[in-house]
């Protein structure tokens, strides 16, 4: 009979291990044993199990299979191997035993086996096998998935791409989630999942349920379903911003088929096959056409039918089968068209006038409309930029005739100015003319309509806040206005701009248009897919993540969308197959989420991929990925997460830029980073020049510093910047109230300017309002406010120069906290303190002020140190995290400590949080701390109130750290 036995041998990532193999005999047993050369017939001994390659975590299963022997004897190891020696190595093991062997995570590896019989090792009939070492990286993405389900569906096929194929099976795992609004509710156990070897496509049918375990959770009361991909255990595979998503699918098939949708700010209204019209999300002013909110669609009126429908900032209207045209969801507001005064139409209200239409568009608060049959142009509304009127009046009450000379074919009204298309196939536009969105060739505002392009005839137009988009009658898309030019050198407005039509994606032919306020769609003709570029900071463009987009993106999936139409921060559209389908900002239920919605969501949640360095500022956060893209959270006045926009982003989403960054600071309202290449860039907040651009504009994108320096490293004080350049000066711009610019006076800088001093240095830090730096032979030069940090005894003058503290300590690093400061000496790590420490800033568990350095009460090693307003927290040389000072909201992590203990406003000393992570990076800041784990995970805590955390909450504080939109 064959004997069958099994070695288990788990490799793990670091350290080998040969001869200490459980359950085997030791050294002298082996000499004892002596080896055995007997004849050469090798028996029948199978290696099996192990894989021809290896990825990075080196887990493999032996599995020897022999007809005759229960002993062996092994050698593991970098390969290659001589079997002969594996007397030498190692010892007999019984078959059935389980041993770990383990090894770097760099190399080959091979196994030696040779049969153990009378006590003697025979190497001669050993046998190996050589298992190659994987650490080339590759992306696997979703590429599509089943987006439509039934309450009763039992399965869901996803597929996936992998950018290289490896010639190994990849493990995965695959999670469902059901809700009502969140991901969070109902979690279903993972589904383990495998890319197979040798594919760079592969499809996946999973099961709903598991073990009798309905994976839909909360589905049974008509919620929705979400599913994510966890990322791969090889080290080496990462899993792309698109797979480890949450997608959230419908839970039921739509009975009801839509021809026609239209989105405003908070609401959604579609058209369906009857006539009938639909609106779901806020009706605050009875956008609806009723009192309530409808988290679902809900009919307008069951006695109107309708054929045409447009959606204003906070209106709509539409035309009836008979021609007429009503409009509801606005008090006090002209584009009512009711002609009487305050111009209530909170409820669907006919239009004065007697006009008969065959198409409306809407603006903001202005609405155009063509008479059937004469095919002219009537608006009504408020006429700024002379949109509804070339009479120079603020309002139209009624549909007023524009032009008694221009046929009107089609028309697109957008935030500001007006184009239309007509019988001719021209197209014409007026109104405001900021960015060269009317395509006159100059910024001049028009109050009569100029032709555009008048060589091209034109099919399809569309209009956005401030731009415009056409298609011409050969299938060319063209744009004119802000932010449309393919693959800036960078993100500034003066190259994102055109004042003519600037073909896009020559030599694609595209078929319709579809524009919303700073972003369009476009479908191509040859796959009916839309292609997709400009803001899409709510995902609402439907590509699979959070991304601006300088080039057409494909939408996710394989619609072939017949009609589209933006929202603020959501779009919703319908395909061949008449369905609706939403996407983007569902916070009002614009996008119809909720238990018994029609449509379902083709977009995700963003969550956030590997991260390898963050940083904090005045309730916003932002950070760098493991590709070098940053990402921002919080609140956006003055374009301070730099999206474009000054939209509040609750959760990281990238800023509006190409570029790539190696660094990143943060200000009062502003951030700083680096790109790649050493320039510096800065965006929000620039009334005193932090930007660096030599004006006081604030700016919504990263914006270049004016200056031919290249820099390594960038720090912020609260309203100034300063940056290390490659030759070691150091260069400052912004405020300068404290002299925290060292450029020895107190006056602002608009661009960066050389401190003073022939100083070179290595090392940077700022905080409130000074500024330190560690020179290249190791000792300390501060600047700026000098209440306590600047370590300069009684003098208590603020410099605007590099000044000597009065010792001449090395140091590593050095870090601020308002009126103290802490560094790590260079000569054994340890971390001393000085100032006011009216907080317990020196971590010595006493408030004792100090002008000279004092320990702290630590006794560990320390390479990074980081400096918050009161408080502080550093790195050990082990990764280990340690804060004290003052936690103004919990931002010093007490929840983390003692759990259920009483918090403290204070550490009086270091205390560790989180034993059991170790972190990269971290920084702090008044109100809110985050750090980055080995692993490449965020964790935030404190003050929470403005989202700056990035994990989609508005609360007061989180006391111990969490997890920040990523799963492990």
């Amino acid at each position: 009979m064959e004997l069958f036995r099994t070695v288990v041998l788990w490799a793990s990532l670091f350290y080998l291990v040969l001869g200490n193999l459980g359950c085997s005999l030791d050294a002298s047993i082996v000499s004892q044993f002596g080896s055995q050369t007997g004849d050469s017939t090798t028996p029948s001994i199978l290696i099996s199990g192990v894989p021809n390659y290896a990825t990075t975590d080196g887990s493999s299963t032996l599995q020897v299979t022999s007809s005759e022997y229960s002993q062996y004897a092994l050698q593991f190891g970098p390969s290659p191997l001589d079997c002969a020696d594996v007397s030498a190595y190692s010892s007999a093991i019984e078959i059935s035993s389980s041993s770990p062997l383990s090894h770097s995570t760099d190399q080959s590896y091979q196994v030696c086996v040779a049969p153990v019989q009378n006590n003697l090792i025979d190497v001669s009939k050993a046998v190996s096998k050589v298992f190659t070492r994987d650490t080339s990286p590759a992306t696997i993405e979703l590429l599509n998935f089943d987006q439509k389900l039934l309450k009763t569906a039992n399965q869901i096929t996803i597929t996936l791409k992998i950018d290289s194929a490896k010639p190994y099976d990849i493990p995965m795992s695959f999670n469902f989630y059901g809700s009502d609004r969140t991901a969070h509710d109902k979690t279903a156990p993972p589904t383990e999942i495998l890319f197979p070897a040798n594919q760079t496509v592969h499809s996946v049918t999973v099961p709903l349920v598991s073990e009798g375990h309905p994976q839909f959770g909360a589905l049974e009361k008509d919620h929705q379903l979400l599913f994510n991909i966890t990322g791969s255990s090889l080290k080496n595979i990462s899993v792309g911003r698109m797979a480890s998503a949450r997608y959230i699918l419908s839970n039921r098939s739509q009975q009801r088929r839509y021809v026609d949708v239209e989105t405003s700010l908070n609401h959604t209204c579609a058209l369906d096959t009857d006539n009938r019209l639909y609106c779901f999300g806020a009706s605050t002013k009875d956008f609806l056409g009723s009192s309530s909110d409808a988290n679902s669609p809900r009919e307008v009126n069951s006695n109107l039918r309708f054929t045409d429908i447009a959606g204003g900032y906070d209106h709509t209207c539409a035309i009836q089968t008979d021609g007429q045209a009503l409009c509801f969801g606005v008090s006090n507001n002209p584009a009512c068209g009711t002609g009487d005064s305050p111009n209530d139409c909170e409820t669907p209200t006919l239009v004065q006038g007697g006009h008969l239409f065959s198409e409306i568009d809407a603006g903001s608060q202005t609405n155009c409309a063509i008479e059937q049959g004469t095919n002219l142009l009537y608006c009504w509304g408020n006429n700024n930029n002379n949109i509804a009127s070339q009479t120079a009046v603020t309002t139209i009450e009624v549909p007023t005739l524009y032009d008694a000379g221009i046929q009107f074919k089609k028309i697109k009204v957008g935030d500001k100015h007006a184009c239309g298309i007509d019988s001719n196939n021209k197209i014409l536009c007026w109104g405001a003319n900021t960015y060269g969105q009317l395509g006159t060739g100059n910024t001049t505002a028009q109050n009569t309509p100029n032709y555009v392009v008048p060589g091209i005839s034109f099919k399809e137009i569309a209009s956005g806040s401030d731009f415009t988009c056409a298609i011409s009658n050969d299938n060319e898309l063209y744009c004119w206005g802000l932010y449309f030019h393919e693959n800036p050198s960078d993100a500034t407005d003066a190259n994102l701009q055109s004042t003519s039509a600037v073909q896009i994606h020559a030599g694609t032919s595209y078929d319709k248009i579809f524009a919303g306020k700073n972003h369009f769609c476009a479908r191509n003709l040859n796959d009916q897919a839309l292609y997709c570029m400009g803001d899409n900071s709510f995902a609402e463009l439907g590509t699979g993540s959070g991304v601006y987009h300088f080039t057409p993106t494909k939408m996710l999936g394989d619609h072939q969308f017949t009609k589209y139409d933006f929202g603020i921060g959501h779009g919703c559209g319908v395909n061949a197959a008449q369905e609706l389908l939403c996407s983007g900002n569902f916070a009002n239920g614009q996008t119809g989420q909720a238990r018994s919605g029609d449509q379902i969501l083709i977009t995700p949640n963003i969550l956030l991929p590997t991260l390898k360095k963050v940083t904090v500022g005045g309730f916003s956060s932002c950070a760098i990925d493991s590709n070098d893209n940053a990402l921002c959270s919080g609140p956006n006045d003055r374009g301070r997460i730099g999206t474009g926009s000054q939209h509040w982003r609750p959760t990281f989403f990238p800023i509006v830029s190409p570029l790539k960054f190696k660094d990143l600071t943060s200000g009062e309202s502003f951030h700083c980073g680096l790109s790649v290449d050493g320039t510096a860039y800065c965006w929000g907040r620039n009334l005193e020049g932090q930007v660096g651009d030599g004006t006081k504009d604030v700016r919504l994108i990263p914006t270049a510093a004016v200056t031919s320096e290249k820099f390594t490293s960038i720090v912020a004080n609260r309203r100034s910047v300063c940056a290390l350049s490659t030759n070691q000066d150091v260069y400052c711009w912004g405020s300068n109230a404290w002299g925290q610019l060292g450029t020895g006076d107190f006056t602002e800088k608009l661009l960066p300017t050389k401190v003073s001093g022939s100083d070179k240095f290595k090392f940077l830090t700022a905080s409130y309002s000074a500024t330190c730096g560690i020179k290249t032979d190791d000792t300390i030069r501060c600047w700026g406010n000098n209440s306590g940090a600047l370590g300069l005894g009684a003098d208590t003058t603020n410099k605007a120069v590099p000044t000597a503290p009065g010792w001449a300590t090395q140091y590593d690093q050095v870090a601020i906290a308002n009126s103290n400061s802490c560094a790590i000496r260079k000569s054994d790590k340890r971390i001393e303190c000085w100032g006011l420490n009216t907080q317990y800033e020196h971590g010595n568990g006493s408030t004792t002020a100090s002008t000279t350095p004092t320990a702290i009460n630590s006794s560990e090693t320390f390479a990074k140190i980081y400096g918050g307003t009161s408080n502080f927290c550093a790195l050990t040389t082990s990764q280990r995290l340690f804060c004290w000072g003052y936690s103004y909201y919990h931002d010093i992590g007490k929840g983390v400590l003692d759990s259920g203990s009483t918090f403290s406003s204070y550490q009086t000393n270091p205390t560790e949080l989180l034993p059991a992570e170790r972190f990269v990076d971290a920084s702090v800041q008044k109100g809110h701390t985050c750090a980055v784990t080995t692993s490449g995970n965020l964790k935030c805590w404190g003050g929470n109130v403005y989202s700056q955390m990035g994990d989609g909450y508005f609360q007061a504080s989180a006391r111990a750290p969490v997890y920040i939109l990523r799963d492990d």
